[in-house]
């Protein structure tokens, strides 16, 4: 016959440490919040994928790549770290210039919690004079998430040189992919 264990029977007699694994049902529903996930441990994955229109530009001042691709993802756990990998196709293009270089910087800003931070931003050559071509630029870095608040990326591109020149980032067909992976800290 089952022991009924109520406020006047001793509940205060079970002591912490006392309930072993063993002694839970295997088919028990433990709740999510009391598990505790190793350090290392992937919480949460998602991919991201765009593939529409492109942004062009010859401005020397950051566009955004196109506003309908801003990824984001949501912490469990402010102590995680987030891994953001993103692969972005880029064309660059110069406009008949055989001796010329497209030249554009790319500048990814993290949002969260409406604070905004730069967290990567490189430049460099796209392409020679007179001919067009993609570039898979692969970026992956890792920051903590430091809140459960949402955090949304954004990916710029200026042109550094060269105003006859422009650079287009997606469209004729090209894809953007970004993985953002949560982390147990």
């Amino acid at each position: 016959m089952p022991t009924e264990i109520s406020g006047s029977t001793g509940v205060n007699k079970i002591q912490d440490n006392t309930i072993v694994n063993a002694d839970i049902n295997s088919s028990a529903a433990i709740a999510g919040s009391k598990l505790v996930m190793p350090t290392g441990s992937v919480i949460q994955a998602k991919k991201v994928e765009y593939g529409g229109a492109g942004t062009s530009t010859t401005s020397t001042s950051y566009i955004e790549i196109n506003s309908s691709f801003r990824p984001t993802i949501t912490p469990s756990l402010s102590s995680s770290t987030i891994i953001a990998d993103f692969e972005l196709n880029v064309c660059g293009d110069v406009d008949g210039d055989s001796h010329s270089f497209v030249t554009a910087t790319i500048k990814i800003d993290k949002i969260q919690g409406g604070t905004t931070s730069t967290v990567y931003e490189k430049g460099g050559a796209l392409d020679a004079g007179g001919h067009t071509r993609v570039r898979n630029v692969a970026i992956g870095f890792p920051f903590s998430a430091s809140s459960t608040s949402e955090i949304e990326f954004r990916c710029y591109i200026k042109i550094d040189s060269s105003p006859q020149s422009r650079s287009l980032l997606g469209g004729q067909g090209n894809h953007h992919h970004v993985t953002l992976m949560e982390v147990a800290g």
